[in-house]
């Protein structure tokens, strides 16, 4: 096991113990596995979140409906994927979500303004990638963001103008990508690389096709 990955286990292991009974997924029993076995998945999604406590497989999201059916959840066991919506302005019906088994994925929403929604999300156990949505101006609601186990994805957001959002992020297991953001400074994107270099992160980066690195464009993180 790598450090990174070896410190984010250390982060969640901390956080459950300081706080018993609020991961109920690390630890589930015949109990739980029983109530998924007999739960339908194409009828029965919110049982989930009730009875289980977590939804145990991938979530995609594609439009605004869907996102009820997380309200609640602490815990995706699988992915989350919000992606090609035409009626997602924010995420806000994912307010009690907190871990992520697999990846987070924002992807090619059109009317996504902000990530507004995800402000107790603290650590996504796979890649996360922010890619391709035209109105989307800011990153806040990461800002409870820690660790990814896997890599960062930023690319093709015509609108994204700052990376203030991923303030809190100190680990990322594998490369960054910050791409063709004409409206983000390159210098932002530089200095959260240099934040995260000297965390200890040693993974391939690419940075091109921002904006300018000037003193004006620089918001900085």
């Amino acid at each position: 096991m790598s450090t990174h990955r070896t410190s984010i286990a250390c982060l969640v292991a901390l956080l459950a113990a300081a706080v018993p009974g609020c991961f109920p997924w690390m630890f589930g029993d015949e109990e739980d596995d029983e109530l998924y076995a007999e739960t339908d998945p194409d009828s029965d999604l919110l049982y989930w979140c009730s009875d289980l406590g977590y939804w145990p497989e991938d979530a995609t999201i594609d439009e605004a409906a869907d996102l009820d059916e997380l309200y609640g959840c602490p815990y995706v066991q699988g992915s989350v994927s919000v992606e090609y919506s035409s009626d997602i302005f924010d995420l806000d019906e994912l307010e009690w979500l907190v871990t992520i088994g697999g990846g987070l994925f924002v992807d090619g929403n059109s009317a996504l303004t902000s990530l507004s929604g995800l402000d107790m999300l603290f650590m996504v156990d796979g890649s996360i990638a922010v890619d391709y949505n035209a109105d989307l101006y800011t990153l806040d609601g990461l800002d409870a963001l820690v660790a990814t186990g896997g890599s960062l994805s930023i690319e093709g957001n015509p609108s994204l103008a700052s990376l203030d959002g991923l303030g809190a992020l100190l680990f990322v297991e594998g490369d960054v990508t910050i791409r063709d953001n004409p409206s983000l400074s390159t210098c932002a994107a530089e200095e959260l690389v240099d934040r995260l270099v000297a965390l200890g992160f040693d993974g391939t980066v690419t940075i091109e096709g921002n904006g300018d690195c000037d003193d004006e464009a620089d918001d900085g993180i």
